[in-house]
């Protein structure tokens, strides 16, 4: 890596919820899953297209390990793919959306060059 330059790391969450897009609630959302994270919704940011709702959150945890927070996102995604039922009806809650689907998170990595 070049002097002065620095790499930044983020989870990316991706999910389909119930609705359209002019009526999804991005704020709620963020704060939902920062929530759920145990991170601020400031750590979030959403990227949110149709398909119902397709929503894609990078989540660039500073309050918390990114292991940890990863850890967190990954049981999320297993507790909605394998439960469907209480677990997922408790998680829309928490977002403000009813959870279509969630796919596992992964890292994304990027090196920003020196300015």
């Amino acid at each position: 890596m070049p002097p002065g330059s620095r790499a930044i790391s983020s989870i990316v969450l991706g999910a389909v919820v119930a609705g359209s897009v002019d009526s999804f609630d991005q704020a709620a959302y963020a704060a939902g899953l920062a929530g759920i994270l145990s991170i601020t919704a400031a750590e979030i940011s959403l990227e949110v297209t149709a398909s119902s709702v397709h929503v894609v959150a990078s989540i660039r945890p500073t309050s918390l390990p990114l292991a940890t927070v990863f850890e967190s996102a990954l049981l999320l995604a297993q507790q909605v793919a394998s439960s469907g039922g209480s677990a997922a009806a408790s998680i829309s809650a928490q977002l403000g959306a009813t959870i279509q689907s969630i796919s596992m998170p992964t890292i994304d990595a990027h090196i920003l060059p020196a300015p």
